[in-house]
């Protein structure tokens, strides 16, 4: 496992901040670090900061880098109005009007599922239980909506020049940035895309072509984006449903099986003629399995299932065609178990423990 030990910065600005922050998490993780030493401890203290930044510039310069960063960026730059995943759930079943509150710390319940019971609850009360559901989805729109915009982070991101995929829904990361969509009428005849699956919408300055995806800076949405409501991705059955999806892409589109070693072009229908299939356009889905992965701010616990379902996937997909690609999962002692370290080392992650958040959140994109 790798770890970086890091001297603290600010410490009393830090402590100060993150006071009125409602994490308890990230707030005791500070508060028992600074009474246990000054610096973070590491368990390999051979491995700094300037080695991580050394191969995440190494991947860089080969074109194969990108980010995938979750909640925890918003939750660290916006302590005040961020909403953790949690309360977010809270606030939808609050606004459902049950008159029951909602479960809490029941073992083996994800809040996927709370999701799912929620909109069973609902479908029993409600005539159009489709309708009140697009509701729902409606209200998380507003609820996420608010989060303060990140800017310095932008910032470093687009000096980078590197594609950066989201969990998030929220418009955060592209505030100023134009929407571009890869369109395929074959697939879609009306409009060229899917509002429910925009797997093809990015979000950069400028319109981007294929072979420089991986070398430009740009955001994409894994989970679905706050301007199309029916994309975000709540309940179990979302992300059922986005998981069918993303398989179909893959093996009638992208036609990955005939894909046998690395710069092999995806969507080649006949591998005798080299025929590109009709249906086939560039998504997200390319970067996350043609890249090395550096993942921060995300928990990847085990309701996460569609993330560690493509996290399993892309580990075949490189070991069978021989292909080169690296991840780092960035996180604290906190959010690491033997079980979530143990499944990251077998889809090819070094783990990266950064206990001080101002490194994590900041000092990681400076190189």
């Amino acid at each position: 496992m790798l770890s970086l030990g890091i001297l603290y910065r600010q410490k009393v600005k830090c402590l100060n901040l993150f006071k009125i922050m409602n994490d308890e998490l990230y707030l005791s993780d500070l508060e028992k670090a600074m009474k246990r030493f000054p610096y973070i401890a590491s368990v390999d203290k051979q491995y700094t900061l300037a080695m991580l930044h050394s191969e995440l510039a190494s991947e860089k310069e080969r074109g194969k880098l990108a980010f995938i960063l979750g909640n925890g960026i918003n939750r660290y730059a916006s302590v005040v109005s961020a909403i953790s995943w949690d309360k977010l759930m809270e606030l939808v079943w609050e606004d459902a009007s049950l008159g029951e509150p909602m479960p809490q710390n029941l073992k083996g319940l994800p809040l996927t599922e709370i999701y799912d019971l929620l909109c069973l609850k609902v479908s029993a009360s409600k005539d159009k239980w489709e309708d009140k559901v697009q509701e729902i989805r409606k209200k998380v729109v507003g609820l996420i909506g608010k989060t303060q915009y990140i800017t310095t982070l932008q910032q470093r991101l687009s000096q980078l020049q590197v594609p950066v995929l989201t969990t998030n829904y929220d418009a955060n990361l592209e505030e100023g940035l134009r929407q571009f969509i890869i369109k395929n009428f074959e697939l879609y005849q009306s409009a060229g895309y899917s509002e429910t699956y925009p797997l093809s919408e990015y979000y950069a300055k400028n319109e981007i072509a294929e072979s420089d995806f991986q070398k430009s800076f740009s955001v994409w949405h894994i989970n679905g984006r706050i301007n199309h409501p029916k994309s975000i991705r709540l309940g179990s059955a979302d992300y059922m449903g986005l998981m069918a999806y993303t398989k179909n892409i893959l093996q009638n589109e992208a036609n990955l099986f005939n894909v046998k070693q690395e710069g092999d072009a995806w969507g080649i229908e006949n591998l005798t003629d080299k025929t590109v299939n009709k249906k086939y356009r560039y998504t997200w889905l390319n970067i996350f399995y043609n890249s090395s992965l550096c993942i921060n701010g995300l928990m990847l616990d085990p309701n996460e299932t569609y993330l560690r379902w493509l996290l399993l996937s892309r580990k075949k997909y490189l070991d069978r065609i021989g292909m080169k690609a690296y991840g780092w999962y960035i996180c604290s002692h906190n959010d690491l178990t033997n079980g979530k370290e143990y499944f990251l080392k077998n889809v090819g992650f070094n783990i990266v423990i950064i206990d001080d958040l101002y490194v994590r959140y900041n000092e990681l994109f400076d190189f």
